[in-house]
């Protein structure tokens, strides 16, 4: 509030998160915005976020395809329909369309909107939620039993940012869900982001995130955070995939 009274509708503010202190605002004159600044208000930058790219990069010639084994690499033998019951977790993506894999209609939190239906949002979060609580032969999910949330933060083509994301980690963080499953990442490293990482792992939430399917040595954010597990993609020999981020 103190900033806004000192702007004086100098930059427009386009979105505010009262709950982590942050404006969202606009400028054409970063100068002048540093200028107006005392110390007392921290600045940074709002970062593309995207979903893994499907096309990934190079496999090893060798490696070893998973096919429909991956329940048996885990050593899961059959799936209990119990399994996950009593557990809340929210899946950050690009939403989730009604399929015959889910038992019921996955909930959609609308952090981001959509002026079409399910059925033209970008399918990356029906597939990691089928991972999750899917009932179908071959996407047969570990967590059946589970209370799944979808928390849409992607746009339909499945772009995001990294102020959608912060926001939607602290709702879910506010809503209890245990788990939080975020299946898309930044190259930005956004103090927004991690400060919202942090207070949920301050609440007893596990995080996990994907490093990222782009041959890098460093992970994507919110993945390279401390505390958060770290994704990848092997083989069924467990070793690590070229394409996959480290």
């Amino acid at each position: 509030e103190s900033f806004l009274k000192k702007a004086d509708g100098r930059f427009p503010v386009m979105d505010r998160m009262d709950s982590l202190l942050a404006l969202r605002i606009r400028t054409d004159d970063p100068a002048g915005l540093d200028a107006m600044l005392d110390g007392s208000v921290e600045t940074g930058l709002i970062f593309p976020v995207i979903p893994p790219n499907p096309r990934g990069g190079e496999v090893q010639s060798n490696a070893v395809p998973l096919g429909e084994g991956l329940l048996a690499w885990l050593g899961v033998q059959k799936v209990d329909s119990s399994w996950g019951a009593g557990v809340k977790v929210a899946l950050l993506d690009t939403g989730v369309a009604p399929h015959s894999t889910f038992a019921a209609e996955i909930k959609n939190v609308m952090v981001v909107e959509s002026a079409v239906g399910p059925e033209g949002w970008h399918g990356h979060g029906t597939a990691v939620a089928s991972l999750i609580t899917g009932k179908l032969r071959g996407v047969q999910g570990v967590a059946p039993g589970a209370d799944l949330t979808s928390y849409r933060i992607s746009d339909d083509k499945g772009r995001s940012d990294t102020w959608s994301m912060a926001a939607a980690i602290r709702r879910a963080a506010d809503e209890d869900n245990q788990v939080i499953s975020i299946s898309m990442g930044s190259y930005g490293d956004s103090r927004l982001v991690q400060d919202a990482v942090e207070y949920a792992l301050g609440k007893g939430a596990v995080i996990v995130a994907s490093a990222g399917n782009d041959s890098y040595e460093k992970p994507t954010y919110p993945a390279a955070y401390p505390g958060v597990v770290k994704a990848v993609a092997v083989d069924a020999l467990g070793e690590h995939l070229l394409f996959s981020n480290a």
